[in-house]
């Protein structure tokens, strides 16, 4: 339930291409991936199911434009730290920070990375 489309014009990209930069349109680096969240919402009803609860970005499946298991390093499972003073002097109850540390390269960029080679590896 992925379909690609470009904020310029609108235009739907079809067959959706997880490696498109830009729209074959209007030409511009405008496009964006869009999900059909309902019916994720309905498949996660209850939480994500007990077989997806692994490390790595597979147990979003539904979310992603590409099978990412296979190629998985375990991105994932980074702790949120509390930041009460942080929250404190910003006049929230509530927040909390993502600790990429423990990511294979301790970057954030690691899920994109994992994402990337996982729609690369698609195409051969």
């Amino acid at each position: 339930d992925l379909s690609i489309v470009c904020f310029a014009c609108g235009a739907e990209v079809t067959p959706p291409d997880v490696l498109a930069t830009l729209c074959p349109h209007c030409k511009r680096p405008t496009l964006n991936a869009r999900y059909n969240y309902a019916h994720v919402a309905t498949m996660w009803r209850d939480g994500i199911p007990s077989n997806r609860l692994m490390k790595g970005m597979g147990r979003y499946a539904e979310l992603l434009p590409t099978h990412v298991d296979a190629i998985s390093l375990q991105e994932g499972w980074t702790p949120l730290i509390p930041c009460m003073v942080l929250g404190r002097e910003h006049g929230f109850h509530r927040v909390y920070m993502k600790d990429e540390r423990s990511l294979p390269t301790t970057s954030f960029k690691d899920r994109q990375a994992c994402s990337t080679v996982a729609a690369l590896k698609s195409r051969g």
